[in-house]
C-alpha cells in the first residue's frame, strides 16, 4: 500500500541522528484483509424472519368473557385490514389454541394494540369506492354485532371499524348509545362525485361545550389520525397533538429519501518510521443523498424500527508536505489529493422513547460501505542535488474498495419527517503492514417518508 505521510521537518547531523521533525513520502505493499459480513446480514434478514412468522404471531393479551371474567394468555396478533369477527387465544404459548367470536366475549386487547369491544351499532351500508358508488344521498342501516376497536376514551369514546370491503366506520360512545358518524359518496345527475359530511354536523353537536377545540371541527377529515385527534382534544378541552404509534394504520415497510451534510475525518497512522505521522488531511465537509427503507414489523414493540439507509456520500480533500535532507542535498514536496465516493449502507436498530409518530429516537447498527470511484493523486516533486524530477503517484497504492464500520446517533421523527445526528466509524480505506486508517463521519440529516 502506498500513502503521502509526513512529520515536521528535521535536519541530520553527519551520525544520522534526527534534530528536528520532517514532512516524508512514502509507500509500501499491504495485506489483503477479508471482513466477515454475518452480523450485517442478520440485521437485514430479522424483518423478513418477524413477517414471515407473523401468521402465527402469539403475543401477550386478554379477552374479557361476557360474565365479564378476564382471561390472560396470549393472543394471535395480525396485521388486520378489517376488523376481526374472531380471535385466536392461548393460556400458554404451547397450550391449545380457543377460537372467541364476537358473541363469545365482551371484549379483547394485545399488548401494544387498542381494545377491541363488542357492540351491536347500526351499520351504514353503501359504498364509498368510486366504482361501486350510486345515486343514493341517505344512509342504508343495518344493525349488526361487530368488534369495534376504541381509539380514544374519555367522555366521548370513539370506537372505529373496517369492514370486509375496507369501508372504514366511525362509532361516538354518546352516554351508552353507539351513535355512527356518516360520511357517504355518490353520483349526481352527471355522474359526478359528491361528498355528503353529515359527520361534521354531527361532531358540531356532541363537541358544542368546548369552544376550544370547536373551531377545529370544520377541518376534521374521515380517517383515523383526524378523528382521534379531534376526539382527544374534546376530551381534555384543549388542542392535543399526540398521536399513538399503534392508533393510525400503518405500512409494514416504509421507504423514505435523505439529504443531509457530511462532515468526514480520514485519520492515517504509519509506525514503521520514527517520529512520522500522515499528512494532515483536514475534516472535510460534503453532502449524503440517498434512500430509506424501514420495517415496521407485527413481532416487536411499535417503538422499535428496523431501518435502513443508503447513502451517496463523495469525499475530496487535500493536503501538502515537504521534505528537505540538507546532507544529501535532497528535497522534496508532495501536494496529495483524495478524491473518491462510497455508497454506504447502514442497518440499524431504531427505538423510538414514545409510542407516538413524534417522538425523540436513538439508533445504533453496522455500516457496510462500498467505494464507487477513486481519482486520489499525489503529485511528488524531487530535487536531488541539481536533478529535479516531477511524478504522479497513487496515494493509496492498494485503495480498499470496502469498508465496514458502527453507526449511532439519536433524532427526532415528526410524522413523516425524520431529523437525526449520526457519527459513523470505519475501518478506513487502506490497510497494510505498518499502516493503520480509520474513517470518522458525522451525519446531520433528514428524512421524508414517501408512505405513513
Amino acid at each position: 500500500m502506498g500513502l503521502a505521510i509526513s512529520s515536521k521537518r528535521f535536519k541530520m547531523d553527519e551520525s544520522g541522528e534526527v534534530k528536528n521533525k520532517f514532512y516524508i513520502s512514502y509507500y509500501y505493499k499491504a495485506k489483503t484483509i477479508k471482513m466477515k459480513r454475518y452480523a450485517t446480514l442478520l440485521f437485514l434478514i430479522l424483518p423478513f424472519l418477524s413477517i414471515s412468522q407473523s401468521k402465527n404471531n402469539f403475543q401477550p393479551g386478554w379477552v374479557v368473557t361476557l360474565q365479564q371474567d378476564t382471561l390472560e394468555g396470549f393472543i394471535n396478533d395480525q396485521k388486520r385490514e378489517r376488523t376481526p369477527t374472531t380471535i385466536y387465544f392461548k393460556e400458554k404459548k404451547d397450550s391449545e389454541t380457543k377460537t372467541f367470536s364476537i358473541s363469545d366475549i365482551s371484549s379483547f386487547k394485545v399488548k401494544f394494540r387498542n381494545i377491541y369491544r363488542s357492540k351491536s351499532v347500526e351499520m351504514d351500508l353503501l359504498p364509498r369506492t368510486e366504482g361501486s358508488l350510486g345515486k343514493k344521498k341517505e344512509s342504508q342501516f343495518e344493525n349488526r354485532k361487530v368488534f369495534l376497536e376504541l381509539l380514544a376514551n374519555g367522555e366521548l369514546p370513539l370506537y372505529y371499524y373496517r369492514d370486509q370491503n375496507l369501508k372504514e366506520h366511525f362509532f361516538i360512545d354518546d352516554n351508552g348509545r353507539i351513535v355512527p358518524l356518516l360520511y357517504l359518496k355518490y353520483k349526481n345527475k352527471l355522474n359526478r362525485i359528491k361528498e355528503k359530511k353529515t359527520f361534521i354536523s354531527q361532531l358540531e353537536t356532541l363537541l358544542e361545550d368546548c369552544e376550544e377545540v370547536y373551531s377545529m371541527i370544520s377541518d376534521v377529515e374521515y380517517n383515523r389520525k383526524s378523528m382521534i385527534r379531534m376526539i382527544r382534544s374534546f376530551n381534555v378541552c384543549e388542542p392535543n397533538e399526540e398521536i399513538l404509534f399503534d392508533e393510525i394504520d400503518y405500512d409494514w415497510f416504509k421507504f423514505g429519501v435523505n439529504v443531509g451534510t457530511t462532515i468526514t475525518h480520514l485519520t492515517f497512522n504509519g509506525h514503521n518510521s520514527s517520529n512520522t505521522e500522515i499528512l494532515n488531511f483536514k475534516p472535510a465537509i460534503n453532502y449524503g443523498i440517498g434512500i430509506s427503507f424501514d420495517f415496521f414489523t407485527p413481532n416487536y414493540d411499535p417503538r422499535i424500527t428496523f431501518r435502513n439507509d443508503l447513502i451517496y456520500k463523495p469525499y475530496q480533500r487535500k493536503a501538502s508536505g515537504e521534505l528537505i535532507i540538507e546532507k544529501d542535498e535532497w528535497w522534496e514536496n508532495l501536494d496529495s489529493k483524495l478524491h473518491f465516493s462510497h455508497l454506504r449502507l447502514q442497518s440499524m436498530i431504531q427505538y423510538k422513547l414514545k409510542k407516538t409518530y413524534n417522538s425523540t429516537f436513538f439508533v445504533a447498527g453496522l455500516v457496510n460501505s462500498f467505494a464507487l470511484s477513486n481519482k486520489s493523486n499525489t503529485h511528488v516533486v524531487s530535487q536531488f542535488y541539481s536533478t529535479k524530477t516531477e511524478e504522479d503517484v497513487p496515494p493509496i497504492l492498494d485503495f480498499q474498495w470496502y469498508e465496514f464500520g458502527f453507526v449511532g446517533g439519536f433524532g427526532y421523527i415528526h410524522n413523516r419527517y425524520v431529523f437525526d445526528v449520526k457519527y459513523e466509524v470505519g475501518n478506513g480505506i487502506g490497510r497494510g503492514e505498518g499502516l493503520k486508517t480509520s474513517t470518522h463521519i458525522l451525519y446531520l440529516s433528514a428524512k421524508y417518508y414517501l408512505n405513513l
